[in-house]
């Protein structure tokens, strides 16, 4: 009898404990600056769960607001792109002076969810009307990307034809010249994709970009016709430290001129060919350029002397101690014969 009484002693203190804990639970409430310290740490998943706690009966018009942009920002962050679409888009419709950064979160929630056209009029409000924004240049970017995917590709072409024009964008010249070209290809100007490709390649030739653009000239018309600077670019390539680059731009060269050419310019290419060579550890390629380089050099030329000392370097790398030793002696007694 004693333990059936304990027994429902223990459940009606069960009971009664959770009436009073769950009420204290599910209204647990999160203020705008708890959600905003869960987001400056990176967990939107948990700012998202958690936002719709927040209690927005005391604040003021500006703060539900900035809380109705967080949430649409949570829902974006989460991938949640439709929810977001409509958070964003009440914003823009409750706002006589739209911030910049609902306009570009709400071109990014319908370019993810695959609606590239309806996110290209608010790419193009941020590019018209907010040119200090800090998502002037990516919405140029994001742009071109829908008008390519929609396969509206001289819109894309106009708009980075604008972009190169611009002073700000210059960063990004070589990848707006090769997005370019490519679009010129699509709709078969090949002409100006021509031109395009030659001034990234003569321009920016360490860019990421030059070796692409060498390559679809390559397809398109006879390189040689172009008349392009090799030897000038293998120059700016060596002083950037890029010298596989650079040995691209020298064969080019090489082959570029006339059995009939001048030898001191025979002599600079394998010279420079050499110090490649030299400088990605292929000592036999760089001894052979720069023996090449001295039968065309002129004994008492400037630049004789530095051959033998790039060839002697090049003999030491390769432990031919000897031809070394001969090459820098060779060099002491042309330097001492100048004195």
């Amino acid at each position: 009898m004693l333990l059936r009484l304990f027994r429902i002693f223990l459940l009606l203190f069960f009971l009664t404990s959770c009436s009073l804990i769950k009420p204290i639970l599910v209204s647990k409430q999160y203020s705008l600056q708890d959600i905003t310290g869960m987001v400056a740490a990176g967990n939107y998943e948990r700012a998202y769960r958690k936002a719709e706690r927040v209690d927005v009966s005391g604040m003021t018009a500006g703060a539900r607001t900035r809380y109705a942009f967080l949430l649409a920002y949570l829902s974006y962050q989460t991938s949640h792109y439709t929810h977001a679409e409509k958070q964003f888009t009440r914003l823009l419709n409750e706002s006589t002076d739209v911030p910049d950064y609902v306009q570009w979160y709400l071109a990014r929630s319908y370019e993810k969810n695959g609606n590239c056209a309806a996110a290209i009029p608010h790419l193009t409000a941020i590019a018209d009307t907010y040119t200090e924004s800090v998502f002037y240049k990516p919405s140029f970017q994001l742009r071109g990307q829908c008008m390519t995917d929609l396969k509206e590709y001289r819109d894309a072409i106009r708009l980075y034809s604008r972009a190169i024009t611009e002073p700000s964008f210059y960063g990004q010249l070589p990848e707006l010249l090769s997005l370019r070209a490519a679009l010129s290809i699509s709709v078969q100007d090949t002409t100006d994709a021509v031109d395009d490709y030659v001034k990234l390649y003569t321009m920016f030739p360490g860019s990421p970009y030059a070796g692409d653009a060498l390559s679809a000239l390559g397809t398109m018309t006879d390189v040689t016709t172009l008349n392009i600077d090799h030897y000038q670019i293998s120059r700016l390539l060596m002083m950037d430290g890029k010298y596989q680059s650079a040995l691209r731009e020298l064969n080019l060269a090489l082959s570029a001129v006339t059995p009939t050419g001048r030898r001191d310019q025979l002599s600079r290419v394998y010279r420079d060919r050499g110090i490649a060579y030299y400088h990605t550890a292929s000592y036999t390629d760089a001894i052979a350029s720069f023996q090449a380089s001295l039968k065309y050099s002129n004994l008492k030329g400037d630049g004789y002397p530095e051959i033998l000392f790039w060839l002697g370097k090049s003999y030491e790398a390769k432990d031919q101690t000897e031809d070394a030793v001969n090459t820098f002696l060779q060099l002491a007694a042309i330097r001492s014969s100048f004195q």
